[in-house]
């Protein structure tokens, strides 16, 4: 199991840094009480993300579709 906190408790302190170090053939991530502000790609199969309180693990994201990539273009949708 992967631990995720925001505190540095854990393995990992940001969801996708997590993501990003799983294991190719699947892993569990434990996401600790926290409001984490990020958006994240999960792009692997067999994984499984758990928070740890259905009412004090938060992950938010304020992107749109009208936001710029990296190449000054519309994300859209």
């Amino acid at each position: 199991m992967i631990i995720i906190a925001k505190d540095g408790a854990g393995d990992f302190t940001s969801i996708q840094a997590a993501i990003d170090a799983a294991p190719a053939d699947g892993a569990t991530l434990l996401v600790r009480s926290g409001v984490y502000h990020e958006r994240g790609i999960v792009n692997k199969d067999k994984l499984r993300i758990i928070g740890e309180d259905a009412d004090k693990t938060v992950v938010a994201w304020s992107g749109c579709a009208k936001d710029l990539g990296p190449d000054g273009k519309e994300k859209g949708t």
